[in-house]
């Protein structure tokens, strides 16, 4: 979701996994209806794992938007 007003027909979508290295982790537990949840969450407890995935991030957009004429980061 974004505040930003956007072309639907102009979007583009790409998936970063951080995987290398990585040291935050997480638990899954299943609830009594047998559906896997976060018991921990995962996503970024050490603060160098979020800052590499910052930085990948800046990275891929900063490749891309040498090629592609008026991308933005958001």
């Amino acid at each position: 979701m974004t505040r930003y007003p956007y072309n639907a027909s102009q979007l583009m979508t790409i998936t970063i996994y951080l995987s290398t290295g990585i040291t935050s982790r997480g638990r899954i537990g299943i609830d009594a209806a047998l559906t896997a949840r976060p018991v921990v969450e995962p996503w970024f407890t050490d603060p160098i794992d979020k800052a590499v995935m910052i930085q990948g991030i800046n990275d891929i957009v900063g490749s891309i938007k040498n090629g592609v004429y008026s991308l933005y980061s958001i």
